[in-house]
């Protein structure tokens, strides 16, 4: 890595206690998802007041986490926002160590199978042990769950937003207006939480590897969309971002320690 493209720690330090603030992490949410946009459908997006929305922004500008997108408010109306480079390299570098890690689980999964109880026991703990911290595991937990929350909000918000300009149109147009020159882009919401119950190592072992299996699916699915689209050469404006939301978890943590 060159020292152009270099991980700022202060920045990055920042962006861990961002996590606590609902506002300011949904507005870099947005941000990450739509690139640049503007006062008013960011505060659209995460459900806030736009006095609200604009004195985050304003915070964000002042801790060099975001920045005016000076080539999209030169040629819209008001300003428009985006992710600082500092910024923009940490989710690039973040998102590679999730590629990277997601093999080397799946290399891990090869070999489960043969593995005794105790043998995975083993496995678990020097996994959770091996961590820089407990807290520091905690801490990306807690990211990852406040990312999918704010990316839903996001859905239901533009959904929202979207379903009161129709029926705003419906009102005025009626609705053999609508049926007849309604043209919808491609979108789909939907939702499905499973639980298991299981007693052993190798029962999470199991569903890990079915949850990778699904992910590698998904990643390799994205690829071949988007050698499709640029093909087609289908301009960015035109391309939406359907969210895969898969957060597994135990609901109850517990730990023994064993008597020496």
């Amino acid at each position: 890595m060159n020292q152009q493209n270099a991980i700022d720690p202060v920045i990055v330090e920042k962006l861990e206690k961002l996590v606590y603030d609902e506002v300011s992490f949904g507005i870099m949410i947005t941000l990450r998802f739509y690139e640049s946009l503007n006062l008013k459908k960011i505060a659209q997006l995460i459900g806030k007041p736009e006095t609200t929305t604009i004195r985050h922004l304003k915070q964000l500008l002042e801790e060099d986490l975001i920045d005016i997108d000076a080539e999209k408010t030169a040629s819209s109306w008001g300003k428009f926002y985006c992710l600082a480079k500092a910024v923009k390299a940490i989710v690039e570098k973040d998102d590679a160590e999730l590629q990277k890690r997601e093999q080397e689980i799946a290399k891990d999964l090869a070999n489960y199978k043969n593995m005794t109880e105790d043998k995975l026991q083993e496995v678990f703990i020097r996994e959770i042990t091996s961590k820089k911290s407990l807290e520091e595991t905690a801490l990306r937990i807690k990211y990852s769950i406040n990312l999918n929350s704010n990316i839903q909000k996001m859905i239901i918000n533009s959904f929202i937003e979207a379903s009161k300009e129709l029926n705003k149109l419906k009102e005025e147009k009626g609705v053999e207006y609508i049926q007849k020159n309604l043209f919808l882009d491609p979108a789909d919401i939907n939702s499905t939480t499973l639980f298991i119950k299981y007693s052993k190592a190798r029962h999470v072992m199991a569903i890990v590897e079915k949850f990778i299996e699904f992910h590698r699916g998904i990643h390799q699915l994205q690829r071949d969309i988007l050698k499709e689209m640029d093909e087609e050469k289908v301009p960015e404006d035109e391309r939406k971002i359907h969210l895969v939301d898969l957060f597994m978890g135990t609901t109850d943590f517990t730990y023994k320690i064993k008597d020496e």
